[in-house]
């Protein structure tokens, strides 16, 4: 048993077997039995108890709870009490908020899924797909009576069992927030989507000039996003999560993901699984250097190593299946898989994480191994791959003809066999579903030091390749003062939190902003660095040169602006050291001379 900040985690040692995740908000009582049992009961609301037997530090666990649960009901009662004071569960706060936010928005936000606009099921035309759909929606019906429904259902074997097969139509959007835990962050945020829609409206900004470029992208055979309705609330999901989170505002892939989002869930529903993919399930995944991304697909890599050996020595570079498997990481598979068979995949990621993507690209390496091995280059193998994508199937989809993918292409005109995205799906669980999330997270720790290592390096060449340009420093004595002026910018910031170039550090920025040292962490370089560090007035000519780069006056400089200055006390004639001199000299607060005017002071002088 685990307790975090919001949730008690429960895995049996075998975790195929049973788990539960409790929401803190969702816990009315804690209850230790008096005999030797060393069992806790958890009382939930619903009229719901489990009991757990046999625990490890049985006092010390009770307290914490208990603690933590008076403090999450005390946070809860404070939130929801804005809304409705008279109310004591949560579903009701719910239907509160929800009618609220509809009364609010209902002209500008969608409160149903786009699937069942777009293609509601029709009960009177049963064929045999939609009688198979109606199997799968008994078999959870089963489930719920056996397991419970909502955000304490506990977790079997069968469970997984059920997701591979694939989640129902009708159930896929409850599920979805269920597994992913959005339904937890969506109730204890009454009325948030619906405010940060009202104030992200109208905003113009490069996020969302980068999102209407895409919108139109983002799922364009589907009918739902042939018209206004889709665009729109695509429009509004992905610039209310921009709003909301600044740092990674809107990345490519995330609007083809929030389009799938969005025919499975309600609007406000498919932001919070945005929230939850992006800030938990994906983390670092969504910004311009993508880190999480190529962690995990250096992770990746090392399974590929471990589990498909001979496939490892064929390839003479690995960077080829980080090459062709970013997008697979980055959309889910959504990009490459036909859309029927796609849900399903992230049927799986909801409920395994990561661990269902990586099984799933080592079970497609593992069906194509001996085309693989036959490819010449690396060209060829793509096409293997493509070709592969084409032919995956969802033979139980319930969509109609005019939205999925694969049915595009007959039988008659394939020469390649079917695949079954289930049959996949079941085989990569059965080949590689032992993998542990122990190993993964010990993995990605592991690759990420490389990976940041890699990309700083990339950086650095980057940047002293574009000042080299404009400097007589030579390469060596750039990437020495490169070095040095990111360890004092480095070493400043862990003495201080406080300091601007951290709070200013943004890793989506050019090679050449994304480290900036301020005023005080020049001063230290300039006494260091400067010939004319040993003169009487070294703290002025300190203030004066920062102010003089600090062209733009957000009081901070960058590796390029560091280095002019360096060359010219070092490697500049007498003339241009004497200009600097007279610019440093110039009153602060002053427009500065211009070149030209200034070569006329000193041509007059």
């Amino acid at each position: 048993m685990c307790i975090s900040e919001n949730y008690i985690c429960f895995a049996s040692q075998d975790g195929n077997l049973c788990s539960v995740i409790i929401p803190l908000r969702e816990v009315l009582a804690i209850d230790k039995t008096d005999d030797s049992s060393k069992s806790v009961i958890i009382s939930i609301k619903g009229k719901t108890a489990f009991r757990f037997n046999e625990v490890k530090d049985f006092e010390q666990l009770v307290a914490k709870l208990s603690l933590k649960c008076r403090a999450a009901s005390t946070q809860y009662i404070s939130t929801e009490g804005t809304i409705s004071s008279d109310s004591t569960e949560p579903s009701d706060n719910f239907e509160v908020r929800s009618s609220t936010c509809t009364k609010e928005c209902s002209k500008t936000v969608n409160t149903e899924a786009l699937m069942t606009v777009f293609h509601p099921q029709n009960l009177e035309t049963l064929n045999s797909k939609m009688l198979k759909e109606k199997m799968k929606e008994q078999s959870w019906n089963i489930l719920f009576s056996e397991c419970g429904r909502g955000v304490s259902m506990f977790r079997t074997k069968k469970t997984r069992d059920l997701v591979v097969r694939g989640i129902p139509e009708a159930l896929r959007g409850e599920l979805w927030l269920l597994f992913s835990g959005a339904v937890n962050d969506m109730a204890t945020n009454p009325g948030y989507y619906a405010e940060v829609v009202k104030q992200s409206l109208g905003t113009c900004n490069l996020a969302t000039e980068e999102i209407e470029r895409d919108l139109r992208r983002s799922l364009p055979e589907h009918p739902a996003f042939q018209s206004d309705t889709g665009i729109s609330a695509l429009r509004r999901v992905l610039t209310a999560y921009a709003y909301r989170n600044p740092k990674i505002g809107y990345c490519q892939a995330m609007n083809i993901l929030t389009s799938v989002l969005l025919l499975y869930a309600k609007e406000e529903e498919a932001f919070w699984l945005l929230v939850a993919v992006c800030e938990r399930m994906l983390p670092d995944y969504f910004n311009r250097r993508i880190i999480g991304a190529l962690v995990d697909q250096a992770v990746f890599e090392e399974l590929i190593r471990d589990h498909l050996p001979q496939l490892t020595e064929h390839m003479t570079d690995m960077t080829f299946f980080s090459s062709v498997s970013l997008s697979w990481f980055l959309t889910l598979f959504i990009s490459v898989l036909p859309i029927e068979s796609a849900v399903n995949v992230v049927d799986c990621f909801f409920y395994d994480g990561i661990k269902a993507i990586l099984q799933l690209g080592l079970a497609i390496l593992d069906y194509n191994l001996d085309k693989l091995l036959a490819c010449k280059d690396d060209a060829e193998a793509v096409t293997a791959l493509n070709r592969f994508f084409d032919n995956v199937t969802n033979k139980d989809s319930p969509l109609p003809s005019n939205v999925q993918q694969g049915s595009n292409v007959s039988d008659e005109q394939s020469s390649h066999i079917r695949v079954d995205i289930t049959d996949l799906i079941k085989e990569s669980n059965e080949k590689y579903g032992n993998i542990r999330y122990e190993d993964i997270h010990s993995m990605r720790c592991r690759n990420r030091l490389y990976v940041i290592q890699t990309l700083e390096e990339t950086t650095k060449q980057n940047v002293l390749r574009v000042v080299s340009q404009d400097v007589k420093l030579k390469l060596h004595e750039l990437d020495e003062l490169y070095v040095i002026f990111k360890k004092e910018l480095f070493l400043s910031c862990y003495w201080c939190l406080s300091c601007p170039g951290l709070k200013h550090h943004d890793p989506s920025l050019s090679y050449l902003e994304q480290y900036q040292i301020d005023c005080q962490q020049f001063r230290v370089l300039y006494h260091l660095l400067s010939p004319w560090a040993h003169s009487a007035n070294r703290d002025s000519l300190a203030l004066w040169t920062f102010r003089l780069l600090d062209e733009n006056s957000d009081c901070l400089i960058n590796f390029k602006e560091f280095s002019s200055v360096i060359d010219i006390m070092y490697n500049g004639s007498f003339t241009e050291k004497l200009k600097l001199l007279f610019k440093l000299h110039i009153p602060p607060g002053k427009n500065l001379i211009v070149f030209h005017d200034v070569q006329q002071e000193f041509v007059s002088f």
